[in-house]
């Protein structure tokens, strides 16, 4: 999980960084849904598709505890990084529900 989730930071074409922002396209960190327990890690990328230059947005995390790696690719113009962020938080699993 972790050296296939490691490959796709490695080879992103725009890179995820510790200090970058989902709404910049280039984040790279680990995530809490519980105070000072680290879930897993989530990455938030752009990837321009070579043959038809269209734009994806793209979230890829792990679960440390189902040992597990999640991915959501979409095109930029149907969804906001919000908009993705908000569905990876209610319904792709990685917080507990409210």
């Amino acid at each position: 999980m972790n050296a296939a989730f490691d490959d796709d930071v490695a080879g992103a074409e725009t890179p995820p960084e510790p200090d970058g922002s989902c709404q910049e396209g280039n984040m790279l960190d680990e995530y809490f849904p519980q105070p000072n327990v680290a879930a897993g890690r989530l990455n938030c990328r752009i990837h321009t598709n070579s043959d038809t230059g269209a734009e994806y947005r793209i979230m890829e995390w792990t679960n440390n505890d189902l040992l597990v790696i999640g991915y959501i690719s979409n095109l930029s113009e149907a969804h906001s990084w919000d908009e993705l962020m908000t569905f990876w938080r209610a319904e792709a699993g990685p917080f507990p529900p409210d």
